[in-house]
């Protein structure tokens, strides 16, 4: 697949949902929840969020019901950053790589993921990833409680509404979206890891 030019920020991946609070619980619900329809997603047929950057498509939303976790299919484009550190409240994420290599920050610990490896990152973790080959990478992440997607929707609505393209104000407005999500994003951590990764 064809990467679009890399830009750094607007790859960011923050992938938020509010909760109403932070446990989970192992019990079953008592109350019926409808379940999800079968879904089965050809190759390049996620649906495409116009989330500036690297390519990013939604490939399962999870909404209210059975269906808790929503699956996202990326694109990162060579030295470019797929998300800077931030923190979830309410979410876990699961990394897969299925091509190329990526960098991810594990709390203060630096981890190379390359193609086939997987990497589980919890909730209350400060984390973040980037692409700092010559190559793409392609990173299917699951995410879970699963409403997220509509975060990157949402950004990508506002950034075409304002006419926004200069990367440290997009940062802003990511972060922005993010704090509507309870999710923290450190932007004042990129510019170390860009000037040693050479992220563009």
């Amino acid at each position: 697949m064809k990467s679009r030019t890399p830009l750094l920020l607007t790859t960011f991946l923050v992938t938020c949902v509010s909760a109403p609070d932070r446990t989970r619980s192992a019990a079953p619900t008592s109350q019926a929840v409808k379940p999800f329809s079968p879904v089965v997603v050809a190759p390049g047929q996620g649906r495409a969020t116009g989330y500036p950057g690297g390519h990013t498509s939604v490939l399962f939303q999870g909404q209210a019901g059975t269906d808790e976790i929503s699956v996202i299919d990326v694109m990162v484009p060579p030295h470019s950053l797929g998300a800077p550190p931030h923190l979830h409240h309410h979410e876990d994420e699961y990394f897969y790589v299925a091509e190329g290599e990526i960098t991810v920050l594990i709390g203060t610990e630096e981890r190379t993921v390359s193609s086939g490896a997987y990497a589980a990152l919890p909730r209350e973790l400060r984390h973040g990833y980037w692409n700092g080959t010559n190559t793409p990478a392609h990173v299917l992440i699951t995410i879970a409680p699963g409403r997220f997607a509509q975060f990157f929707l949402d950004v990508a609505e506002d950034l075409k509404k304002r006419g926004e393209i200069e990367p440290q104000r997009i940062g802003a407005i990511i972060a922005e979206h993010a704090k509507q999500y309870d999710c923290e994003v450190y932007l004042d951590q990129i510019a170390p890891i860009a000037e040693h990764y050479k992220l563009q």
